[in-house]
């Protein structure tokens, strides 16, 4: 039987476990999150560096009520940034900052350095599959499971480098996000199904401005393949 080690935190309703070669044994009817990278998984961020994107999974229970953050990568969970000057990158992942709604104690809706996320909840961006194992306590609930994935300086036609913060297109500026965050999530009944799919249903605020999902994606481009897919199985 394949084995798992146990990282953290009780979430609610829900136990976070993650892959590793010793530690907690799946059980029947936890769940795995499998998260696959697409062809522009890394993104060329300068002639020598390629950067992951950065993304956040939570969940909310069946009528939308968020209930916690289970998996955020570290340099939005960290105020980890390197080349990001005094700019917090609030149009990074703006669904689930204001989803979340915590602020940072200077009224922006993403961690800081001072109030990072804890370190159970948080990991670098994997370069390769990752797969996260959910234990929940109530085995036969249901609930909405969120991804929400982004690229910095991910930029194309419609979401330059160029436009000003009046311009309706400014993702941030020279060190932000270009193409907007993508959302994407699944409803996860286990009395209907033993598997689903999580499918995209939008972008985040270009500006970070607000929470809302924005169901036209035509203006994106390369941002459609950084997720392969993110697909859920509850274990037998």
């Amino acid at each position: 039987m394949k084995h798992w080690f146990y990282i953290t935190v009780t979430l609610l309703a829900f136990t976070l476990v993650s892959c590793s070669s010793a530690g907690e044994t799946a059980q029947q009817g936890d769940y795995l999150l499998t998260v696959n990278p697409g062809e522009e998984w890394l993104h060329q961020y300068s002639t020598f560096i390629k950067n992951p994107p950065q993304y956040a999974i939570w969940m909310e229970d069946a009528s939308g009520t968020y209930l916690g953050s289970l998996f955020v990568t570290r340099k939005i969970a960290t105020e980890g940034w390197i080349f990001n000057g005094e700019n917090r990158r609030v149009e990074a992942l703006p669904v689930w900052s204001h989803r979340r709604n915590i602020t940072d104690g200077a009224g922006f809706l993403v961690p800081s350095k001072e109030k990072p996320l804890a370190d159970g909840i948080t990991g670098a961006t994997p370069k390769r599959e990752q797969e996260l194992l959910l234990r929940p306590t109530d085995k036969d609930g249901s609930f909405w499971l969120y991804l929400e994935i982004n690229h910095s300086t991910d930029f194309n036609g419609s979401w330059p480098e160029d436009a000003s913060p009046e311009d309706e297109n400014w993702s941030g500026g020279e060190g932000g996000s270009g193409q907007p965050s993508l959302v994407y999530r699944c409803f996860v009944d286990p009395a209907s199904a033993g598997s689903w799919s999580m499918t995209l249903i939008g972008h985040g605020s270009p500006d970070g401005s607000d929470g809302g999902i924005y169901p036209d994606i035509s203006s994106l481009t390369t941002a459609l393949r950084i997720l392969e897919s993110a697909e859920v199985e509850r274990l037998p």
